[in-house]
């Protein structure tokens, strides 16, 4: 089979429909009217504009996920990310793709430049086929590029290329395949090694949104997308609409003078009519644009609650009990990524410090405390009066603090309060 062919599961339907409502690259998702010509079509998509919920989504999203500092054992900045980017802004990069793509694959390289392995990221489109059982093991990844035009030195042409990641008698082999007139041929094969021991494994981790297993799963935005590209598909009608119903239109029954072919309008010209004419103005009545206003606010509704569901707890009074039930049930979305994420971080660098020569224990676990979760007054004054009667010390006092969020860190919080003396009046409570 050739180098392109694709597995059965690979599927980048879904992930690529997210791509477009993530990047606001949508036009393509309004029909034609029937009879528009080309510039009609133009002017008919340009005249909407794009609510781009979506991005805003998954960037809040990925501040949730990173509201607080993952802990790990290791000095993340030494790691080196592919794309010149620090350990940090990889990770976020990684969440928002996840989001987005549904699946990634990490992949740990070699830079002869620096001498050094780098870590770089395959989002679901490019990993068009993969393997694992007898029959082999394999993962093919598409990294079509441009390159300059031979025959003329302003242009670029698209070369189609596929890096194959390949176990050869047990042994880590890369190939490089490029498309020659209709054949595949391999462009470059190498036996990646490290400390010059060739490798006995493929650096790759899968990452989906379940597990670290090649599984094709569902981006988390997937709803929201469709739903976001249905709004503007409305809006797109709505602005349609109002273009060609805003303005009264003018309307002449009768004859005119044999001068008046032009009926220019305003205050300062006169009309010269026949007897019996009639003129008026023809303004839109129906109820039309208003339905279609209800359906924008109602696609806008379904975007906000999707969001909310991950972000937020509902409107309303609702018992402790039920409302910590309800927020764990809704954030464990995120927390499954965040334990995917956990398990994903670890193997790679694993791998990462593998090619390095240096066999490495890892721990990486990401924040899963999403919801700021602000102290209850009552409570606050539960403990500042325990700590004034002298029930609990203040040590306890800035830990109960902190567990609120209401003190960031315990130790800068001393810090600040040593050489300071604080008193506290048990008057002053009642204040």
């Amino acid at each position: 089979m050739p180098i392109n062919s694709q597995h059965p599961d690979y599927d980048r339907t879904k992930s690529d429909v997210c791509k477009d409502a993530y990047s606001g690259n949508v036009q393509d998702y309004i029909s034609r009217l029937t009879g528009q010509s080309n510039s009609e079509y133009a002017k008919y998509v340009e005249r909407a504009a794009y609510l781009n919920v979506v991005k805003r989504t998954a960037g809040a999203l990925t501040g949730v996920m990173l509201r607080k500092p993952y802990t790990t054992n290791v000095d993340t900045d030494e790691i080196i990310i592919g794309g010149d980017v620090n350990f940090d802004e990889f990770l976020s990069d990684t969440i928002n793709t996840l989001l987005i793509s549904g699946r990634l694959g990490l992949l740990v390289d070699w830079n002869d430049e620096e001498a050094l392995p780098y870590i770089t990221t395959y989002e679901n489109s490019n990993i068009t086929n993969w393997r694992d059982n007898d029959y082999g093991t394999f993962v093919i990844i598409n990294e079509d590029y441009y390159r300059p035009d031979p025959d003329d030195i302003y242009e670029v042409v698209l070369v189609q290329c596929y890096r194959e990641l390949v176990m050869i008698d047990g042994v880590y082999t890369v190939r490089v395949w490029e498309q020659d007139r209709k054949e595949w041929i391999v462009t470059e094969e190498y036996e990646p090694q490290s400390r010059g021991q060739k490798l006995d494994d493929i650096p790759f981790v899968f990452v989906n949104t379940k597990n670290t297993t090649p599984l094709v799963t569902d981006p988390v935005l997937y709803n929201m997308s469709q739903i976001n590209i249905g709004h503007y598909r409305t809006n797109v009608d709505v602005e349609h609409a109002a273009h060609f119903t805003a303005l009264p239109q003018p309307y002449l029954s009768g004859d005119l003078q044999d001068d008046q072919n032009n009926l220019p309008i305003g205050t300062y010209e006169v009309w010269q009519l026949t007897e019996g004419s009639t003129v008026g103005y023809l303004e839109f009545g129906g109820a039309g644009i208003t339905s279609l206003q209800e359906i924008l606010a109602h696609k806008e509704e379904q975007m906000v609650d999707i969001g909310s569901r991950l972000l937020s707890g509902k409107k309303g009074v609702e018992s402790v009990e039920a409302l910590q039930i309800r927020q764990g049930s809704e954030m464990s979305t995120l927390i499954q990524l965040a334990t995917v994420l956990d398990s994903a971080i670890i193997q790679i660098l694993e791998k990462y410090y593998e090619w390095m020569g240096i066999t490495a224990e890892v721990e990486f676990e990401m924040n899963k405390d999403f919801v700021p979760s602000k102290m209850p007054p009552d409570e606050l004054r539960a403990l500042l009066e325990a700590v004034v009667a002298g029930k609990i010390s203040n040590e306890t006092f800035l830990d109960n603090l902190h567990a609120g969020e209401i003190v960031d860190d315990v130790e800068e919080e001393q810090s600040r309060l040593s050489g300071q003396e604080v008193t506290i009046e048990s008057g002053e409570l009642d204040e």
